[in-house]
């Protein structure tokens, strides 16, 4: 019973981030705004920050966060080698920089004001997000360092 519960968190983590990120993705008028590296980049762990904000609210291990990150991120956008670096740079080798300690952070703190209605405009907050690093497109030698050896 109790591997049958935690399936069940695992459906509503499952659920609940489809929902987030289709709702975040409907304020991005040209997704190819995400093919620049700081939008990608930013956007990644934005989401990344929601679905760990939506594991740890339902007990679940890091293993399997990050098998959801992998699985639950749109492949067209976020590669796999991107989001296993990301997740490794930042949570295992402790590897945070402003722009992705910020990124990660919003994305959880979004999450929990929107599900909490706090702030139904939070998918907009994304948005605003992702325009803001479309500013400045290109990775800087700090966010660099999320994907070098350390």
């Amino acid at each position: 019973m109790f591997s049958f519960f935690k399936n069940q968190q695992e459906k509503v983590v499952e659920q609940q981030f489809k929902l987030w990120y289709k709702a975040c993705m409907l304020f991005i008028e040209d997704k190819k705004i995400l093919d620049n590296p700081r939008p990608k980049v930013g956007s990644c762990l934005f989401f990344i920050g929601s679905l760990d904000y939506l594991c740890q609210n339902n007990q679940i291990d890091d293993l399997k966060f990050a098998k959801l990150c992998k699985s639950l991120l749109p492949k067209s956008i976020y590669q796999p080698w991107l989001v296993s670096s990301l997740i490794i740079s930042f949570y295992v080798k402790n590897i945070k920089t402003k722009f992705a300690l910020e990124a990660n952070l919003e994305g959880g703190k979004q999450i929990y004001a929107f599900l909490n209605k706090k702030n139904t405009m939070s998918p907009y907050v994304f948005s605003t997000l992702v325009e803001e690093w479309a500013d400045n497109p290109d990775l800087g030698p700090e966010e660099i360092s999320l994907f070098t050896e350390s």
